[in-house]
């Protein structure tokens, strides 16, 4: 789980925001952000990120003051 949060503040970082909608993951990056690197971390955490954010808060990641993960 730590991987996921590493990964999770490089995109923080890299202003590249994620989110879902009827179940697919949506990626909002400016032009030039959405490197090799993060969109091959993208799939391999692809379902992780997904059911995390689909947790409305409740899952014990979420952080509710702020912060990136």
């Amino acid at each position: 789980m730590e991987a996921i949060i590493k990964f999770l503040n490089k995109l923080a970082v890299n202003g590249v925001r994620l989110a879902t909608e009827d179940g697919q993951l949506n990626c909002y990056a400016q032009k030039g952000r959405l490197t090799a690197d993060i969109r091959d971390g993208i799939v391999r955490y692809k379902s992780e990120i997904i059911a995390l954010l689909q947790s409305d808060g409740k899952h014990p990641l979420a952080h509710t003051d702020g912060s990136p993960l």
